[in-house]
C-alpha cells in the first residue's frame, strides 16, 4: 500500500493511495509530494516528487532606468532606484564590476562599483515559459578631476602681438 503526502507547497491529492493520482489546486511555485510504500515487516520506502508550476503571465525582467553619479555624492548601493520586477520564479543579477550582497534578491545591494560604466543584468528564468533579461547601467564619474582652466582673458592691440595660452588638460 502506498500513500501520497503533500510535504511543501500546495495541492490537493485526489486519491492519496493511487500511484498515478491527479493533484488539484496547484499554484505557481514548487510543491513537494512524498510517496511512501509500507511493506509491513519488510519496512517502508519513500521518494519525493517535486512539481514546478511556472507563471506564463510573469512580468518580464525590468532592471530599471540607467543612473549616473559622481564619487563625492552618495554612491548608489543598489543597481536601481526602482526595484526590478518581483519574480514568481528565479531571478538573478549578473555582469558588471560590482559585488552583489545576494545575486538572487531583486532588492540586493551592490558594492565595489568602478569609475565609469557599470552594467548589470537582471534575468528571470520562468522555466518552460521562457527567460527574460534587462540591463541597467550605473555610470560613476570622478568628481576629483581638475576643473578646466584656460587662464585669464587677454586683449591684443595689433595682429602682430603675441600671446601665450595654457593647454587645457
Amino acid at each position: 500500500m502506498g500513500t501520497w503526502t503533500l510535504t511543501s507547497g500546495s495541492g490537493s491529492i485526489v486519491d492519496p493511495n493511487d500511484p498515478n493520482t491527479t493533484v488539484d489546486d496547484l499554484v505557481v511555485g514548487q510543491s513537494d509530494f512524498l510517496w511512501t510504500i509500507d511493506n509491513g515487516a519488510c519496512g517502508s520506502s519513500s521518494a519525493t516528487q517535486s512539481v514546478f508550476i511556472y507563471d506564463d503571465n510573469a512580468p518580464d525582467s525590468d532592471a530599471g532606468p540607467d543612473q549616473g553619479c559622481a564619487t563625492r555624492t552618495p554612491v548608489p548601493t543598489s543597481p536601481r532606484t526602482r526595484w526590478c520586477s518581483q519574480p514568481q520564479v528565479v531571478g538573478q543579477w549578473s555582469a558588471g564590476t560590482g559585488v552583489f550582497a545576494d545575486v538572487i534578491d531583486p532588492n540586493t545591494n551592490v558594492s565595489g562599483l568602478s569609475l565609469g560604466t557599470n552594467t548589470f543584468r537582471w534575468t528571470i528564468d520562468n522555466g518552460p515559459c521562457g527567460t527574460t533579461t534587462d540591463e541597467v547601467t550605473i555610470t560613476l564619474f570622478d568628481d576629483q578631476q581638475p576643473i578646466a582652466d584656460t587662464g585669464p582673458d587677454q586683449e591684443l592691440c595689433t595682429p602682430t602681438s603675441t600671446t601665450t595660452h595654457r593647454e587645457v588638460r
